[in-house]
């Protein structure tokens, strides 16, 4: 690739791995010569890309706040682009591929991994044009781990390594039964949700987890598979029982690209790539299970939509856990926002007329988070 990458070539050749619409890329070499024109963006640019660069390849957490700091100054310099605000971001963004193509060849990772990966930097592209008017990026801090290597997209999904929790999952030794407990001191409601789900609070009601490690068994709170706490404890003895998940085990932290069908079917089988992906590219990781936190794992949906959907279905290959959370990711993805008046809600989609007739019957959603364990795929 081009070594100046304000240059206008730059961007044709990167888009051999972007895949962008011409109109974007040309919107990215108008806003590479504004930035190379204008003297204090072209300085900053230079200073803020090789902030940048020095994160691809190495552990996402031990530059965090480095990486913070410079996304905070691509937002800062935008209102000098005028009127292409929103793509001083993405052309020092973009800039960092000829690091990342050579992290990737280092890795023996193939380059159809990487062009597969970088598809999500189309989306949230154009994403900002529906939201602004105009080419531009936005949701940095999350784009950022497309490019220092942290997330990977393998088929349908993506994956990023990262720690699990504190609620401890074990396996029964003699009938492969899952049993999940939560972790201590949270505070739940008499439903078994996390107090504070969705805004709704139990103060008389309510009840506070506890979790005991002792003469070998282990005594809490079960989670049923919907991810309530039970206010009972129950007692998992060591001989029966064996801990198969527990904070701080390496998992994989999955999501869901927008664009194209959720196929059960196609998420196994990401699933499956990732398990050997990881275990080439990535040997030194023993992963224990793939998490997900999302709206799609609300566990309202089940009821709200037909058993042979595909959300549904997505939702059965997971054990769910405490979550707390609220709605409004499920507004964004369903309606874009949250409908001022559920009667006159857009209902142009299946998805959106059963979500809103939920809620006009006075229903209420949260998200939800769950576990499948590795050798269960």
């Amino acid at each position: 690739m081009s070594a100046n990458f304000l240059a206008s070539e730059f961007m044709m050749e990167a888009n051999d791995y972007l895949r962008l619409p011409s109109d974007a890329v040309s919107a990215l070499a108008e806003a590479a010569e504004r930035i190379r024109s204008h003297e204090r963006l072209r300085g900053l640019a230079l200073e803020i890309r090789g902030q940048l660069a020095r994160g691809v390849g190495a552990a996402p957490d031990s530059r965090r706040e480095d990486v913070k700091e410079a996304l905070g100054r691509l937002l800062a310099a935008e209102p000098l682009m005028g009127r292409r605000a929103g793509m001083f971001s993405a052309v020092v963004m973009i800039s960092l591929l000829p690091e990342v193509i050579g992290w990737y060849r280092s890795k023996g990772i193939p380059e159809s991994v990487l062009t597969d990966t970088l598809s999500d930097i189309g989306i949230w592209m154009h994403n900002h044009k529906q939201a602004h008017g105009a080419w531009g990026l936005s949701e940095l801090g999350w784009i950022i781990r497309h490019l220092e290597g942290s997330l990977f997209r393998l088929g349908r999904l993506q994956f990023m390594i990262r720690s699990f929790g504190s609620h401890p999952v074990f396996r029964n030794r003699r009938t492969g039964q899952i049993a999940a407990l939560s972790a201590a001191g949270i505070r739940y409601r008499r439903d078994g949700r996390v107090d504070g789900t969705s805004g709704n609070f139990d103060p008389e009601g309510g009840w506070t987890s506890q979790l005991w490690r002792r003469d070998g068994e282990t005594e809490g709170h079960l989670v049923t598979a919907d991810g309530r706490a039970q206010a009972h404890t129950v007692r998992l003895p060591a001989a029966d029982w064996e801990q198969v998940l527990g904070e701080g085990d390496p998992v994989l932290d999955v999501h869901i690209p927008q664009g194209e069908k959720l196929d059960p079917e196609l998420c196994r089988d990401s699933y499956r790539q990732a398990i050997h992906f990881y275990a080439e590219h990535f040997p030194g990781v023993r992963l224990k299970a793939f998490v997900c936190s999302s709206w799609l794992l609300s566990p309202q949906l089940s009821a709200i939509l037909p058993s042979g959907s595909n959300i549904v279905r997505f939702q059965r290959d997971y054990r769910l856990l405490p979550h707390k959370s609220d709605d409004r990711q499920l507004f964004e993805r369903v309606f874009g926002a949250k409908p001022a008046d559920w009667r006159t809600a857009p209902r142009d989609t299946a998805l959106r007329r059963l979500v809103a007739d939920f809620y006009r019957r006075g229903g209420i959603t949260h998200a939800g988070s769950g576990f499948i364990l590795k050798e269960d795929i």
